[in-house]
């Protein structure tokens, strides 16, 4: 496996692990948006590391591989809903006076949807970094 993906790896499991602390402690806390507003950042990070290394040696790689070019490209549009969601959401609640049935209900969705973002990266698109580029 590649320093990249290993990289890539250890990040998402610092951002569920972050995640999951603000759902156990809820938003209310000081340290809770502390750490709120360091998994934005993390996650912008993590995606302008994407943005950087992963997808161009990926699109290097697809060329005259249309399967690939496509699931590159899917992967990529895809990460642009998923980040648009997750600014959303950490922009609405960084700054949360209080704990509210909708912040359970948008964490409740924002987590869902990185677990099952992260679950495919590393299944599919690491795979196919790991297979083509490494």
């Amino acid at each position: 496996m590649s320093k990249l993906i290993d990289e890539l790896k250890t990040e998402h499991q610092v951002l569920l692990s972050e995640l999951t602390a603000i759902k156990d402690g809820g938003i209310t806390d000081e340290k809770n948006q502390e750490r709120l507003h360091g998994i934005k950042t993390a996650l912008l990070n993590h995606l302008k590391k994407e943005d950087d290394h992963l997808y161009p040696a990926l699109i290097k790689a697809a060329k005259g591989n249309t399967s690939l070019e496509f699931r590159v490209q899917h992967f990529a549009s895809e990460m642009d809903k998923v980040a648009e969601h997750a600014l959303g959401f950490f922009n609405k609640y960084e700054s949360a006076a209080e704990v509210s049935l909708d912040f359970f209900k948008d964490y409740g969705r924002l987590a869902s949807t990185l677990k099952q973002r992260i679950k495919n990266e590393e299944a599919i698109l690491y795979a196919e970094y790991n297979k083509h580029c490494s």
